[in-house]
């Protein structure tokens, strides 16, 4: 193994970390910023939510 290839390694698994813990931290709050900016309810806030991924899955053949 050469020496380069544990520096690699590392930098994918903090690239990582630093995404999960992004998701961890956006999550639980997302709800209640939606309501606290739109001024409708938990359901309006969840459909909010539910459309991001599609949205993503959909634009990701634009990005290439």
């Amino acid at each position: 193994m050469s020496p380069k290839r544990p520096a690699a390694l590392a930098f994918i698994f903090v690239t990582i970390l630093i995404d999960v813990i992004g998701l961890g931290v956006i999550i639980p709050v997302l709800p209640t910023l939606i309501e606290q900016l739109t001024g409708e309810g938990v359901s309006r806030a969840s459909q909010y939510a539910g459309c991001h991924l599609p949205t993503q899955r959909r634009s990701l053949p634009l990005r290439r």
